[in-house]
């Protein structure tokens, strides 16, 4: 889920468990036809009822670059190619960062609501039974000390571990005018609007039935994974300063 508004002359991309999505769904209201809209099929059914659908629109022209169908949430190298190398190097880019150890803790709830709705899906082959069994499992240990250190040594959601710094850097630096931060989504927003001369509105809340309230996520890792998150996203936590 990402926009290229030629009319607006603004890139926003879209990572993983961010809060993007109230953000993509307000900007999309700016958006006009000739505008790029990357938005996936699968919004959540908790979106829909007070947000509603937001459509893709001019992507048939990117049927062919497979790489960005792979997922909702393209990187920018991808972005950039829709774009073009003009907008691109033109358009106010920018993107929304979180604390890595708060993220990984959120792809977790995230993961285990998931999880859930498959193993409630039919099942007809016996791949998916057997895999469901296993997912069923995770699901009964629930999320802890201990089960967010077992995710982090066997890899449960590797692919998306993987991704996310992806999202920060593009050839191996920082890309984008502005970085707003999980923390502050409301500012950094009326700050990028200020700054494109957009109207600003306050941001709707989606998704945040995810994780429990009044939750903190330092209280969920043992020394080990702390000193593992840190590993995995050095560069995130040195470029942005965050600390555990």
């Amino acid at each position: 889920m990402s926009i290229v508004s030629h009319s607006r002359k603004f890139i926003f991309i879209r990572p993983r468990k961010v809060g993007g999505t109230s953000l993509f769904v307000m900007l999309s209201r700016l958006c006009v036809a000739e505008d790029l809209i990357c938005s996936s099929e699968r919004s959540s059914d908790w979106d829909r009822d007070r947000c509603g659908t937001v459509d893709a629109q001019n992507m048939d022209a990117f049927h062919d670059d497979r790489a960005s169908f792979a997922a909702a949430h393209p990187p920018p190298e991808v972005v950039r190619r829709w774009a073009g190398a003009d907008a691109w190097n033109r358009y106010f880019k920018f993107t929304v960062v979180r604390n890595p150890w708060d993220w990984f803790l959120s792809e977790f709830w995230f993961q285990r609501r998931l999880w859930s709705k498959l193993c409630a899906a039919p099942s007809p082959s016996l791949a998916v039974r057997i895999f469901n069994v296993r997912r069923r499992w995770r699901i009964h240990l629930g999320v802890n000390k201990e089960t967010v250190e077992l995710a982090l040594r066997k890899g449960w959601f590797e692919k998306h571990v993987a991704a996310w710094p992806s999202f920060y850097f593009l050839d191996g630096t920082l890309y984008a005018d502005a970085y707003l931060r999980f923390e502050d989504l409301q500012g950094g927003y009326d700050a990028v609007c200020r700054r494109m001369s957009l109207p600003a509105e306050t941001l709707l809340k989606t998704k945040t039935e995810v994780r429990p309230r009044g939750s903190h996520y330092r209280d969920f890792y043992t020394p080990w994974s702390r000193d593992c998150i840190a590993r995995r996203f050095g560069q995130i936590i040195e470029a942005f300063g965050y600390r555990f």
